[in-house]
């Protein structure tokens, strides 16, 4: 820290300097006397000595200096690194607006705030999940629309719609197709999704000639958004007309026709109710 440093820089400065606070030993006198010769030569000694210890003192004030520096300039250098590691962290956070699927008009498209400083790893979680009920979406949609015209072989007498999976051999079908999806989950079944790119259980076809481009993971991906919106559209309107798959394009022009002949004056009569009412409770059935 910046209180460590100033520390270790305070001190390094006081042992460098504290030598120039040492005053060094004054000469001996030499004296005119005869006969303190010997006296002299004691004191000239002794005044070597002492001149000597300020000698060391300061060498050893120099060592410690230059060690309390060193110890300063690599704490320095450990902090600069640790905030040039903590930007470099900063600057590689997870941006979900820049993965596949953001495409216009609507761009990023998260109202909901569910990708919120979301972590990579639970985004491609998420968008596993998204490409999974966008596939299952497209197929069933689709059969909701198919079987209104084409019916399998031994499948002749099943209803179309959502009362094709309560009857036989529709209802055992349903359950084939809970155990098949039920293996994909647990990883039962040859094909597993790679933890790095979701959604991706392999190309045994070769479809994507060995990668898949930007194009069609983003075609993909909206094709499921819609199929999502189709399949419970689909659903809605047969729950509320009673009308199944095509036949409700029919039941729609039918009540369309119904609402348009009105009263002039009084709004629609009692008969164009009574019309809409039986156009839009009347089952079609294009198969059957």
């Amino acid at each position: 820290s910046m209180s460590r440093s100033s520390a270790a820089m305070a001190v390094a400065t006081g042992l460098s300097l504290a030598p120039a606070f040492i005053s060094p030993a004054a000469p001996s006198q030499r004296t005119q006397l005869r006969g303190v010769g010997v006296s002299n030569a004691a004191g000239s000694v002794g005044a070597s000595g002492s001149a000597a210890a300020p000698s060391g003192v300061s060498s050893a004030a120099g060592a410690l200096a230059a060690v309390a520096i060193s110890a300063v300039a690599v704490s320095a250098k450990r902090q600069a690194s640790t905030r040039a590691a903590a930007g470099a962290v900063a600057c590689r956070a997870f941006d979900a607006s820049a993965q596949p699927g953001v495409t216009p008009p609507l761009g990023f498209f998260d109202p909901a705030g569910i990708c919120k400083d979301v972590s990579e790893t639970e985004f491609k979680r998420l968008r596993s999940c998204e490409l999974r009920h966008g596939r299952a979406a497209m197929m069933g949609a689709a059969g909701l629309l198919a079987q209104s015209v084409y019916k399998l072989p031994y499948y002749e007498n099943v209803p179309s719609g959502l009362a094709a999976q309560w009857t036989e051999p529709g209802a055992n079908s349903l359950w084939l197709i809970f155990g098949l999806i039920g293996c994909l989950e647990i990883g039962l079944c040859p094909w597993k999704e790679d933890p790095e790119d979701p959604g991706n259980y392999g190309d045994p076809l070769n479809l994507g000639k060995g990668s898949v481009s930007l194009e069609m993971r983003n075609k993909e991906l909206n094709n499921g958004r819609f199929a999502m919106f189709a399949w419970l559209g689909i659903v809605s309107a047969e729950l509320y007309t009673g009308t199944s798959g095509a036949g409700q394009l029919a039941v729609a022009r039918d009540m369309k026709v119904a609402a348009s002949a009105r009263h002039s004056f009084c709004g629609a009569s009692t008969a164009t109710r009574a019309r809409a009412e039986r156009s839009g409770l009347r089952a079609f059935d294009l198969a059957s």
